[in-house]
C-alpha cells in the first residue's frame, strides 16, 4: 500500500462490502451494540451521580500571601481527588476530559495568583 490513509480507505471500503453483502446480520449486531452501549450508560448514570465540579476563585485582591497559595493548592488537589472518585464509572475518555479541565482551571488560578 502507498501511505496509512490509502490503507484506511482500503479497510473501509471492505467492511462497507461485507455490510452490504450481509445487511440483515449486519443490521442485527448494530441494534445489539446500541443496546449494550445504552445499557453501560443507563447503569453508570444510575450508579453514580456526577455532581457538578466545584471551582476555586482567585481572591479579588491583586496580591497573594503564600498561605493563601497553599491553600488554594490543597483546595485544587481536593477537587482532583473528588473528580477521581467520580469519574472512577466513567469511561476513559470522559475522565482525560475532566482532568484536562481541571488542570486548566488550576493553572489560570495558580497563574493569577503568582503574577
Amino acid at each position: 500500500m502507498c501511505a496509512r490513509a490509502c490503507g484506511t480507505q482500503r479497510r473501509r471500503a471492505q467492511a462497507k462490502a461485507r455490510r452490504d453483502a450481509d445487511l440483515d446480520t449486519y443490521r442485527e449486531a448494530e441494534l445489539e451494540r446500541q443496546r449494550e452501549c445504552r445499557r453501560r450508560r443507563r447503569e453508570a448514570a444510575s450508579a453514580a451521580p456526577v455532581a457538578p465540579t466545584v471551582v476555586v476563585k482567585s481572591p479579588p485582591r491583586g496580591e497573594v500571601s503564600r498561605a493563601e497559595l497553599a491553600a488554594q493548592v490543597h483546595a485544587i488537589v481536593k477537587i482532583i481527588v473528588e473528580n477521581v472518585d467520580k469519574a472512577a464509572a466513567l469511561s476513559r475518555a470522559e475522565l482525560g476530559l475532566q482532568v484536562v479541565n481541571i488542570v486548566k482551571e488550576g493553572v489560570q488560578i495558580l497563574g493569577k495568583a503568582c503574577a
